[in-house]
């Protein structure tokens, strides 16, 4: 199951909703850090579906579960790109701003 391999931080996180899904047979989806076996993560994205017999009998889930590393390390990229244009742009916006108002 993923949350044996999930990191420690998430773990307890991945478990719960996987036991929350399958008391009431729903579909989940989370996001979590995975440990490979050479020891390095990878953020994984879980989702499953519940399967059912022609009776209604739960039968279990089908799932995938994809790496989303590189997704996932370009949205902090895009994130980053944003704090530091925004950390420029502020103080230039406020010197403009008060240059406005004096020629006013």
């Amino acid at each position: 199951m993923a949350g044996q391999t999930a990191s420690p931080d998430s773990r307890e996180m991945v478990i719960e909703l996987y036991w929350r899904a399958l008391q009431v047979r729903e579909a989940f989806t989370v996001e979590f850090p995975m440990c490979r076996r050479d020891g390095v993560y990878r953020w994984m994205l879980a989702q499953a579906v519940p399967r059912f017999l022609d009776d209604q009998t739960f039968a279990g889930y089908v799932a995938t579960l994809v790496d989303i590393t590189d997704y996932h390390d370009a949205i902090l990229e895009v994130k980053k790109q944003v704090l530091c244009t925004s950390a420029v742009a502020m103080p230039l916006v406020s010197s403009i701003s008060c240059s406005i108002r004096k020629a006013k």
